[in-house]
């Protein structure tokens, strides 16, 4: 709990202190939330994954007509679910876009962690440090059910974000996921 004098969090063991200076369960190091569902707004939730996994019949991946590329992972969070950095780093940009809606970018080295679809433009700048708080999910952007889209992009001379090498998020998050895009439970 949350000690006034000292002010400081007094959490149990496997607790964080949240925003609002409340005791929340803590979710695994590398991970944005402590309960991770791959999404299934989009027919089925291996299509809410990195990869060419989406339909389209007027687009072409991997040389399959009707692929179309995904660059992250969508995952299911309540509007005003907490988002976590999912490794140290520091502000790399914040701001709203049309495929994005608001949106935060975490450099960390060569990597580019982007969180999407946020309530609101994230505030915070500076340093990160991972399990550290930098939104709040919201559906900016989005079309089902709200979600967090996560993606990491690596720099390869370029500090363009749209050019850097698009890598699977997947490799960086702790929970992993089977090849129905169902959860296996990791004890962290």
């Amino acid at each position: 709990m949350y000690n006034v004098k000292t002010k400081t969090c007094e959490c149990p063991k496997g607790m964080v202190e949240d925003s609002t200076r409340n005791c929340v369960k803590k979710p695994c190091k590398g991970d944005p939330f402590e309960e991770m569902f791959i999404s299934d707004y989009n027919s089925e939730k291996n299509a809410n994954r990195f990869g060419c996994t989406r339909y389209d019949p007027n687009r072409t991946c991997n040389n399959i007509v009707g692929n179309r590329f995904h660059a992250g992972i969508d995952l299911k969070a309540a509007i005003g679910t907490p988002i976590r950095s999912v490794s140290d780093g520091q502000v790399f940009a914040t701001g709203t876009s049309p495929t994005f809606g608001n949106y935060i970018i975490i450099k960390s080295g060569n990597l580019f962690f982007l969180y999407a679809h946020l309530n609101t433009v994230p505030t915070i700048s500076g340093n990160i440090t991972t399990n550290q708080q930098v939104a709040i999910s919201g559906e900016s952007a989005t079309v089902g059910e709200p979600h967090l889209h996560l993606e990491v992009r690596e720099r390869d001379g370029t500090e363009d974000y749209n050019d850097m090498n698009k890598l699977n998020i997947e490799d960086y998050l702790t929970t992993k996921f089977d090849n129905n895009g169902n959860t296996i439970q990791n004890e962290c």
